[in-house]
């Protein structure tokens, strides 16, 4: 049996691997017109990346990476105490929100407890009109912690074609059309009012 050459299945298994992660992206909701971002109105961005441990957080440096490129200014932190956002959040244009929780990542549950729970509950407190959450994990965390957030996504994924179609359809050059796979509160997406 004839067999692709090594190189031509790299490059089919990368296509396939873009084009899913663009395709999955899911637009949950967007309001007050922030999207799509743009350097002259959202200069300085605030990532704050809630992970289950520091290294974790680490691989987020692509998606500020991308967003650098396309000439926003970009802080990495992983989590934000309610007390950090507050004295932090004004010198800010936009905070952008990303949360992980894959399954067995550490083992245990997908649900957030102790002090990732309580600062992403916290999370909306202030600055809520340049809040953006994007879910690289499981898809119920971002809308149960960030209802009030200007923007959300779903992303399902933080490996690198994910983080980069993020980049995209917050910038404008992607247009998301994923649904949620999942029911919430009996819908396969979520629509709130804008």
């Amino acid at each position: 049996v004839p067999t692709r050459p090594h190189s031509d299945a790299t490059a089919y298994a990368q296509t396939v691997s873009r084009r899913t992660a663009e395709q999955a992206l899911t637009m949950l909701w967007s309001r007050n017109g922030l999207l799509p971002l743009r350097p002259a109105a959202h200069k300085r961005i605030l990532l704050i990346a809630t992970t289950p441990f520091d290294k974790a957080a680490d691989r987020f440096l692509l998606l500020a990476n991308e967003l650098g490129a396309r000439g926003f200014e970009v802080d990495l932190v992983r989590h934000i105490s309610p007390e950090e956002l507050e004295q932090r959040e004004p010198d800010f244009d936009l905070l952008l929100y990303c949360v992980e929780r894959q399954f067995h990542r550490p083992l245990g549950t997908m649900d957030l407890f102790g002090e990732d729970a309580r600062n992403l509950w916290a999370a909306t407190m202030f600055g809520r009109e340049k809040t953006i959450a994007i879910g690289f994990g499981s898809p119920y965390l971002v809308p149960w912690y960030f209802e009030t957030a200007a923007a959300a996504l779903n992303a399902y994924s933080s490996v690198p074609d994910c983080q980069i179609a993020a980049a995209k359809a917050l910038c404008g050059e992607w247009v998301c059309t994923g649904t949620m796979p999942v029911a919430w509160e009996g819908r396969h997406s979520i629509t709130l009012p804008v």
